[in-house]
């Protein structure tokens, strides 16, 4: 790419000498030396006929030049070089360099077209041309040069470059070569031999180290043996106390042999002792094993039983809570025997291994069942019964009305209170739970000068426990017991209680009564309770 870059400059460079050596060329074929002197009579009219482009030349100057032609070349001479001084261009870019030999031939060429001027063979929007012609060559060699000099820098940055680069080479095979060095050390650290290794190969070789402490012990013996045995067949020459000596030793190596091999026999049996403690401890502890597995299934069998049982207390703790509620509906006997059923089932709860009570809960469970399905039959007798008296009352109703409207008026007056409607009902509150009835004003709307009282009374069952009693303003929801407006907020009452609020309906023409049994873990509660609606003067 540099290379394509400098050609191409070095062409531009040459392409632009040849188009002055062509300009030059043709202008002095067009205007000899010769001819120069007879053609600046004619300066005048070429003034004259050329002053419209005359403006756009400041740097020109005019000249008075005589008519006469024949006045001699000397003369003329000193005012042609007067013009050419004058042709020069003020505003000329001239390389950083400032080079001789650029300027010369820039003066050089404003000399020409001056002449040629003068001569009246180029106009002045021609030569006008030619500078600007000029002008851009001489910044194209600006640029060119300009040029030289970045791709001079752009080269050294190059080869800077490339040094770094075979800088940073070098360090990265180092750094690989450093790379396998620890490599190689992390793999000659992986294949050591661990402990447990270690420890098989002291096992194995035990017995041989054992036997080399013998062989270490009678090398010195030996050769002090020879050395002596040697000097004394040097001295004395005699075999017979060599062949002692070997025999004194060869018994003492047998008694060492036997030691050891004592030592040995001992080892082995201390072995196969802890061998068959280590065979028993492991028998022990598989029984252990055995047994806590054992004991822990058992504990999860008795988990499962207490459940059933608990889950079987449960479903028949909820079948008599169902009958107590169809016995505290049908009559006040079926109180009682909700009361012995709670009872029951405390003592059920109480008391879970005593099957003869469990025994006896379920026959009173069985009778009591036999007696709700009485207590169903008495009630459709019941039904029966109060569908005739309900077609006598509608009888006698028409003849008590006239009756009753005269009685009311004349109590109203009286008290200053007017009845608006009477509600009762019963429900069951199992333990730890809460029941709520919501209440509403209905049609009967008190006057402006009345004011809306409620009235509230309720009995519970078992009568010797209490409860928690709430009013609250309006319909409410069982999230938003804790946050709405209160009447009456946790009352306890023991047994049964009742009494009167005002500002019970201020709400949506509604109240809502509350009772609370969270308190309670096992007994559920019975309530009957009785609302009235007055409105007081």
């Amino acid at each position: 790419m540099d290379s394509f870059i400098s050609d191409s400059y070095d062409r531009a460079e040459s392409s632009s000498d040849v188009l002055n050596l062509n300009a030059s060329k043709s202008l002095e074929e067009k205007n000899p030396p010769e001819n120069r002197h007879l053609e600046q009579s004619s300066v005048e009219e070429g003034n004259g006929n050329h002053s419209t482009d005359r403006p756009q030349m400041n740097s020109i100057i005019p000249l008075k030049i005589d008519a006469s032609a024949t006045k001699p070349e000397a003369e003329i001479k000193p005012k042609i070089i007067s013009v050419k001084s004058a042709l020069t261009p003020s505003k000329v870019m001239i390389t950083h360099n400032n080079k001789p030999r650029q300027v010369n031939e820039f003066e050089e060429a404003n000399d020409e077209i001056a002449e040629l001027l003068l001569t009246n063979r180029i106009t002045i929007h021609e030569s006008s041309k030619l500078q600007a012609i000029l002008r851009e060559n001489a910044s194209l060699k600006d640029k060119i040069t300009k040029l030289k000099t970045l791709l001079g820098r752009s080269a050294k940055a190059s080869k800077e470059t490339k040094a770094e680069l075979d800088a940073h080479k070098r360090l990265l095979d180092v750094a690989k070569k450093e790379v396998e060095r620890l490599n190689d050390r992390v793999e000659a650290l992986a294949s050591r031999p661990t402990h447990m290794d270690l420890l098989a190969d002291f096992e194995t070789n035990f017995d041989r180290a054992l036997m080399n402490l013998h062989t270490d012990d009678v090398i010195p013996s030996i050769k002090q043996s020879v050395g002596q045995s040697t000097g004394d067949q040097d001295a004395d020459g005699g075999d017979e106390n060599v062949s002692a000596m070997l025999m004194n030793e060869l018994s003492q190596s047998r008694a060492r042999m036997e030691h050891l091999e004592g030592i040995n026999a001992s080892l082995m049996k201390r072995s196969a002792q802890l061998e068959t403690q280590n065979s028993e401890i492991l028998r022990e502890r598989e029984s252990v094993h055995l047994k806590t597995s054992n004991l822990q299934l058992e504990l999860r069998m008795a988990k499962m039983e207490t459940e059933n049982a608990s889950r079987s207390m449960r479903e028949k703790a909820a079948s008599l809570n169902e009958m107590q509620m169809e016995i505290d509906l049908v009559t006040k006997s079926a109180m009682d025997a909700n009361a012995r059923a709670a009872e029951g089932v405390e003592v059920a709860k109480s008391i879970k291994s005593d099957k003869a009570q469990v025994e006896e809960l379920k026959a009173k469970v069985a009778a009591l069942q036999e007696w709700a399905c009485a207590a169903a039959e008495a009630k459709e007798a019941v039904k029966d019964e109060n569908k005739i008296l309900e077609q006598k009352l509608a009888e006698y109703e028409k003849e008590n009305n006239t009756n009753q409207l005269k009685q009311t008026t004349s109590y109203e007056d009286r008290t200053g209170e007017r009845h608006l409607w009477t509600k009762s009902s019963s429900l069951v509150i199992g333990a730890g739970t809460i029941s709520r009835r919501e209440i509403e004003l209905g049609n009967n709307i008190a006057m402006d000068f009345e004011t809306v009282i409620l009235r509230w009374k309720f009995d519970i069952t078992p009568n010797d426990q209490d409860i928690g009693f709430s009013i609250l303003k309006g319909k409410v929801d069982d999230k938003n017991i804790k946050t709405a407006d209160a009447v009456v907020r946790e009352r306890v009452v023991l047994g049964g209680g009742g009494g009167e609020v005002q500002g019970a309906f201020a709400v949506q023409n509604a109240c809502t009564l509350i009772w609370s049994n969270q308190q309670s873990w096992v007994r559920p509660r019975t309530v009957k309770y009785v609302v009235e609606a007055l409105a007081m003067m």
